[in-house]
């Protein structure tokens, strides 16, 4: 699969970056000249950081450059978590560039087990490096939660003596950099250190053969930590700001994945596409993923069908993709708030300035800045508006509001089927795409409690010839899906026109619809 959405890209699938990728590489370069250079990389989840810093690291493959990572999200941060994961990162990566060949498994794999985990330390030990030794026994002591500000301080030493022992240079990644605040609420840090981040600042400072890099993806945290004055880190490091693809590098990305897919998306569809959700690379990666794989693609070329039905089901559907990402991500933000939640649900619905949105919600401007204050990271102001710049959550959030009903066609419909659920859904109609039938039989499923009814959409006048395979078609799977009765909204300059198809019958080529063709003048009378 090209397309790939799971894991960080690297290699031939690295797209964009170029410029924020050279700013990395010259790091190392200043880092054997003597010189360190830190680096902060700012950017929403999804937006690529783990790729960038993935693909960083395989591009530099020299001798004497070993990179370390921690990873602050996957696992919530405790002192004891984070300072093993540190020490143990720089050991099994020294291990790996050194000795490839001399150990059968990790110091990471070996933790399962407590004989493997002996062996592999006294295998270390009889290396005969000093600070690998003192590596070894830290190892120990956190193991048995023997925790102290020495032992906190030899941890962030190790590799800065390490690197001197063997002649060597460390390159260190933090991710999710702003998740260490947690660790202030522990009694062995407030007691040992004081603040992690005035420790950490401290200790690297000392450091001449170790570059760091932190990354983050709580923009208003990370923020705080780095460029607020009185912070610890306040102009250590040189942010790098990461976000979407400009739309050339979106449309080129879609275009080779899909290529190389063996299913090229049309342009047209490339072009709605990132005009719909934006250039948000993870978005484009799910979405141009599914669209090649839907299962219409096998037919003959990605269709407006295929596009408008893999928008919904990984955008708007509950359960699909994008829907679950969202939710996880919002859900996080706003925790069981529900004011929280309405803020951006309010704000993405009707972008405006506070007064009109605390208006809105009927709350005072004071509490509405206070709730925004929360979810700040999801929102941006300009010229006192406040609004969702990114348009796939935009969409999302929207899907939770009044438009709920008829979301999926106002978005991707054309005017005919936009009109027609706007009428539908003023009786209480929800309408939605349905793969099963909706290429030729009908264009839209209309469901309004357990009543589901297939409705086909045309724009004409009269007298207007419906042709005789659409007519047998519609009665065809409206009686297989029991989505009955199958409807046909005719949308004119004047009006919209709602017909019972079922009973329809034509000799010739097509029926024939005018003024005098019995119309529903009453939706619910079908429920």
């Amino acid at each position: 699969m090209f397309f790939e959405s799971s894991k960080p890209v690297t290699g031939d699938e690295f797209f964009n970056r170029m410029k924020e990728l050279a700013e990395f590489k010259n790091t190392v370069e200043l880092l054997k000249k003597g010189s360190t250079k830190y680096l902060a990389l700012i950017g929403q989840r999804k937006t690529g950081k783990t790729s960038l810093l993935r693909q960083f690291m395989a591009v530099v493959d020299e001798p004497d450059v070993i990179f370390f990572e921690v990873d602050c999200w996957e696992k919530k941060p405790t002192p004891r978590i984070f300072f093993q994961d540190y020490l143990i990162g720089v050991m099994d990566g020294f291990i790996r560039k050194r000795y490839p060949d001399r150990f059968r498994l990790s110091v990471r794999a070996s933790l399962t087990n407590e004989t493997n985990l002996l062996t592999m330390l006294a295998d270390l030990r009889s290396i005969g490096i000093p600070s690998l030794l003192y590596a070894t026994e830290s190892l120990l002591e956190l193991r048995g939660n023997h925790l102290s500000d020495t032992l906190f301080s030899a941890i962030i030493d190790f590799p800065e003596k390490l690197s001197q022992e063997t002649n060597v240079y460390f390159v260190s990644i933090i991710d999710e950099f702003q998740e260490l605040i947690d660790l202030n609420r522990f009694k062995h840090i407030r007691e040992n250190i004081g603040d992690i981040f005035a420790f950490l600042r401290a200790r690297w400072q000392r450091h001449n053969r170790v570059n760091y890099i932190v990354a983050g993806s709580k923009l208003t945290m990370m923020n705080q930590i780095i460029t607020r004055e009185r912070a610890p880190f306040f102009q250590h490091f040189k942010i790098i700001e990461i976000g979407d693809f400009s739309y050339t590098d979106a449309k080129q990305m879609l275009n080779v994945l899909s290529f190389k897919a063996g299913n090229p998306i049309p342009q047209e569809l490339i072009l709605r596409l990132v005009e719909l959700v934006g250039t948000n690379p993870f978005y484009l990666q799910i979405l141009g993923g599914e669209l090649c794989a839907s299962p219409f693609s096998d037919e003959k070329e990605i269709d407006e069908d295929a596009f408008k039905i893999t928008l919904q089901e990984n955008l708007f559907n509950s359960v699909g993709r994008l829907s679950l990402y969202f939710q996880d991500l919002v859900g996080r933000a706003v925790g069981r708030s529900a004011s929280l939640e309405q803020t951006l649900i309010t704000i993405a619905r009707h972008p405006g300035t506070l007064s009109s949105l605390a208006e809105r919600m009927g709350i005072g401007t004071g509490t509405l800045k206070s709730w925004i204050d929360r979810v700040a990271d999801f929102i941006t102001v300009e010229n006192g508006i406040y609004q969702i710049d990114d348009r796939c959550l935009r969409l999302w959030l929207e899907n939770k509001s009044d438009v709920k009903p008829i979301l999926p066609p106002l978005v991707l419909g054309d005017e005919a089927e936009q009109t027609v659920a706007q009428r539908m859904a003023a009786a209480g109609f929800e309408l939605i795409y349905q793969s099963r039938a909706s290429r030729g039989a009908f264009d839209l499923l209309a469901i309004l409690q357990t009543k589901e009814l297939g409705v086909q959409v045309k724009k004409g006048s009269f007298p207007y010839y419906l042709k005789k395979e659409e007519l047998q078609l519609m009665q065809h799977w409206a009686k297989q899906l029991r989505w009955q009765p199958p409807l046909l909204a005719l949308v004119t300059e004047a009006d919209i026109y709602f017909y019972d198809v079922t009973e329809w019958q034509t000799e010739g080529q097509s029926y024939r619809i005018d003024e005098t063709t019995e119309v529903i003048d009453n939706l619910l009378e079908l429920v």
